[in-house]
């Protein structure tokens, strides 16, 4: 069957790449909510880019996925054995995830000079795979209620995926000059984001400093 794995759905930090210009994926908008069926390669390509270019969190759900994170992130997705002669309501899915822009909280006062992280941004997105089928479907309410420029993004604290990534280099044992090396743009991307063909997009490796 699909062959997802936990890291498909949260980012392991050997994957994410700072240096790599990543925009969203380009899906039609013309629907608030863009409903699709991924098979599991497409499914994998498409969250994998969206989450990349645009910061999102995990929300709270029940049921058996809800302490799956604890788990390695090499570990395969679960899927559903039906059992013949068993009572109940049939399982509908074999898993379920809900993520949110990382601005959906209500915004707050800050004491520091900087935007409130929160806007209320309405944007979700819930990924489920059907028991006994080989798919992904995906809802995702993608219109944002914010700036996404990157120059607001560096008013920012950094995000999930840059602070684990951060974390996973100090633990191999690299200090702020190594990092900072790890972070230096090659001459074709600079020339990409000067030229401005990224549409405004900046490789998250722009947006992180020594205080983070």
């Amino acid at each position: 069957m699909s062959g997802l794995k936990l890291k498909d759905i949260f980012i392991d930090p050997n994957d994410f790449k700072p240096r790599d210009l990543v925009v969203p994926y380009p899906f039609p908008r013309e629907q608030e909510v863009w409903m699709v069926r991924f098979a599991p390669e497409d499914f994998r390509a498409f969250w994998f880019q969206e989450q990349t270019a645009i910061q999102f969190v995990p929300c709270s759900e029940r049921g058996p996925n809800r302490d799956i994170r604890k788990l390695p992130s090499d570990t395969l997705l679960p899927l559903h054995i039906s059992v013949p002669g068993t009572n109940g309501r049939p399982k509908t899915y074999d898993w379920s995830f809900r993520f949110q822009c990382r601005r959906h909280g209500p915004p707050r006062p800050l004491a520091i000079d900087r935007p409130s992280v929160g806007t209320g941004c309405p944007v979700e997105i819930r990924m489920k795979k059907p028991v006994s089928m080989d798919a992904v479907l995906v809802d995702y309410q993608w219109q944002h209620n914010h700036d996404l420029s990157a120059q607001t993004l560096s008013n920012m604290p950094i995000g999930t995926n840059e602070r684990n990534w951060i974390k996973l280099k100090v633990a191999e044992g690299s200090d702020w000059k190594g990092i900072r090396a790890m972070l230096r743009m090659d001459e074709n991307s600079m020339s990409v984001i000067e030229e401005k063909k990224s549409g405004g997009i900046v490789p998250p490796a722009f947006c992180l400093s020594y205080e983070d």
